[in-house]
């Protein structure tokens, strides 16, 4: 999904997400995503 409207959407959360200062393990059920190629629908604002 790597396209403009994604691009948008990142621009527009890059505002508001805090920055990533430090590595920490993957949440649980991580692995139930990584089949998932739209996540649009999943998205809060």
């Amino acid at each position: 999904m790597y396209d403009v409207e994604r691009m948008e959407i990142h621009s527009a959360m890059a505002e508001v997400w805090l920055d990533i200062t430090e590595k920490k393990d993957a949440l649980a059920g991580e692995a139930n995503w990584s089949d998932i190629q739209d996540e649009r629908q999943y998205l809060e604002r």
